[in-house]
């Protein structure tokens, strides 16, 4: 598939190989999302906040 082909391609095309992208989509956020929460569950109740202003000083 060139760049004209994708430009003029509709979404039915572009997704024939996909069974739901709707469900891939919904996975992939779901888990962005729990990636988000646990990192910032880490940075609050691991490291606290004093040890990320001091870390975060170093750069400064």
């Amino acid at each position: 598939m060139t760049f004209t082909t994708i430009q003029n391609a509709t979404w039915t095309d572009l997704v024939a190989g996909v069974a739901n992208p709707n469900i891939a989509a919904t996975i992939l956020c779901v888990s962005m999302g729990i990636l988000i929460v646990a990192h910032a569950g880490l940075k609050l109740f691991v490291f606290a906040p004093a040890g990320n202003f001091r870390y975060s000083g170093q750069w400064l």
